[in-house]
């Protein structure tokens, strides 16, 4: 997406380059020499711009836009190369986050159990499924939106609050 966006402006800066160093003056010349008749002679001589040297000019200009474009490719080489290494650096700071509050899910000693708004369970602790009376893999194989237990508990309406408001619940459960 940004690299799309700097591509297109890349190529939106190269578009009025040649149109101002190549069209302009093509466009100019070729109307004039549509004025003129070929057959006659010294015709050519009543250019104006730059008369006799028109090719010698967009030669120069030509080889003035490919150094132009040479640098700007290489300074989009230049921006990706930045980018990629900033999309590194930050994918490598997430992934030990998440490592980090999986740990912290792992070890509490309070019961946790983290679901998904599909209502699949992605997280659960030991202290969670002793209260519950399940194992740890029967935790994380759950769909509360599914589970009979579930929804003969009040912890279903107070979960689906919680996804459908994006605030915090309470509810109370009480666990034999």
């Amino acid at each position: 997406t940004a690299m799309a966006a700097v591509l297109l402006l890349g190529a939106l800066a190269v578009w009025q380059l040649v149109s101002r160093l190549f069209v302009g003056p093509l466009t100019a010349m070729s109307l004039q020499l549509r004025n003129e008749d070929p057959l006659t002679a010294g015709a050519a001589r009543h250019l104006t711009r730059f008369p006799g040297r028109e090719f010698a000019v967009l030669r120069v200009r030509f080889m003035l836009l490919l150094r132009h474009l040479g640098r700007a490719q290489a300074e989009l080489r230049k921006s990706h190369a930045s980018l990629e290494a900033r999309v590194a650096a930050r994918t490598l700071e997430l992934s030990q986050v998440l490592d980090f509050n999986a740990e912290i899910i792992r070890n509490s000693p309070v019961p946790m159990g983290v679901y998904a708004s599909d209502g699949d369970c992605v997280a659960a602790n030991d202290a969670y499924a002793q209260l519950v009376g399940a194992g740890l893999e029967d935790l994380l194989a759950q769909n509360f939106r599914n589970s009979p237990a579930w929804h003969e508990s009040p912890m279903q309406a107070v979960c689906t609050a919680a996804l459908e408001t994006h605030e915090a619940q309470q509810g109370e459960l009480r666990v034999r």
